[in-house]
């Protein structure tokens, strides 16, 4: 009888069927990169109920901060104008950012960390009339920033990536530290940090740091459900408004010292 483990498992297969003909047509670098990216926001478009997906764009903050280029950005209705190639978002209309790998070789975890931290360190705003679900220690990393979630089509050995990211990102506060990491037909790798966030427990504890779990061909299926429970937020009035107030103040003060 089919059930939703075996639905996933025939995505994922479906999926990684898709990465290896994308990646034997072409042979360019930068074009294999946006193959990748394509056939993971596709997949992401028929599962994913958010508002669009958009791909390869910047986004920026109220307070003037802008991002790097990211891959994959799955937006909210918050997110005022349309699916536009180039498009520059806001902060408050991502729910959250997918950097796509093909493998994750030790220099490719350099390139993550500083793409992470270009995304994190956008700070998004919530006012009192913000709703959402989330415990209370999830807030500085899924609330106020966005989240940060790396799929990996392959990898050296699970631990061994887990071993490089710990080793990279021993300097790098823990606000601005990727999320998960998902390699496809392997596992993934959480990052729990002081152990009170959301996470895997073992024996009833949560566990602090970087924790590498195999799910093999289940691996989609976790994926999947991960996204599936970070936060969405309901917002009584647009998150524009943020941008408006300083962009306006700017103004007002520029004109103030004609």
């Amino acid at each position: 009888m089919a059930n939703i483990g075996s639905y996933f498992k025939h995505q994922e297969e479906r999926l990684k069927g898709d990465f290896e003909i994308e990646r034997t047509s072409h042979t360019s670098p930068s074009v294999k990169g946006s193959a990748n990216e394509k056939i993971v926001s596709e997949f992401l478009r028929k599962h994913i109920s958010d508002k669009y997906i958009a791909t390869r764009v910047e986004i920026i903050d109220s307070f003037g901060n802008a991002s790097d280029e990211v891959d994959i950005c799955v937006c909210n209705s918050d997110q005022p104008f349309g699916e536009d190639p180039g498009q520059i978002l806001i902060a408050e209309g991502v729910d959250f950012v997918i950097q796509v790998k093909a493998t994750l070789k030790s220099g490719e975890v350099d390139r993550i960390i500083s793409n992470c931290f270009s995304v994190k360190k956008l700070c998004r705003m919530f006012s009192d009339d913000t709703y959402f679900l989330f415990n209370e220690p999830d807030i500085p990393y899924f609330v106020k920033r966005i989240p940060y979630i790396v799929l990996a089509f392959s990898s050296p050995r699970l631990d061994t990536v887990r071993r490089n990211f710990k080793k990279k990102l021993s300097n790098i506060a823990l606000e601005h530290q990727p999320d998960a990491v998902f390699i496809l037909g392997v596992g993934a790798i959480y990052n729990d940090r002081q152990g009170k966030v959301k996470g895997w427990k073992y024996q009833g504890k949560r566990l602090p740091g970087l924790n590498a779990l195999g799910f093999g061909e289940q691996t989609l299926l976790e994926f999947m459900r991960y996204l599936h429970e970070l936060p969405r937020f309901y917002r009584m009035r647009s998150p524009l408004v943020y941008y408006f107030t300083r962009t306006y103040q700017a103004t007002l003060g520029t004109q103030g010292k004609r």
